[in-house]
């Protein structure tokens, strides 16, 4: 059985986003810039499933977000 991950009700409102069309096509171990709320957020991809990415964020922190935000790969 996988763990259980607790989500915070950020993690929600970002799964909720839809910012563009396109999903972000990136692998687990990626290095990404994603932009939210007009910020550059640098991060590493920890899984991917449908229509979520879970990340690791500068400092720390495990987030999910939704696959449809605009990114760049770095």
């Amino acid at each position: 059985m996988p763990p259980i991950r607790k989500l915070t009700l950020n993690d929600l409102f970002n799964l909720k986003r839809r910012e563009t069309k396109k999903k972000v096509e990136a692998n687990p171990g990626d290095l990404i810039k994603i932009y939210i709320d007009n910020q550059e957020i640098i991060v590493i991809v920890i899984s991917i499933d449908e229509n979520s990415l879970e990340v690791n964020d500068p400092s720390g922190k495990i987030k999910w977000i939704s696959r449809f935000v605009k990114y760049k790969k770095i």
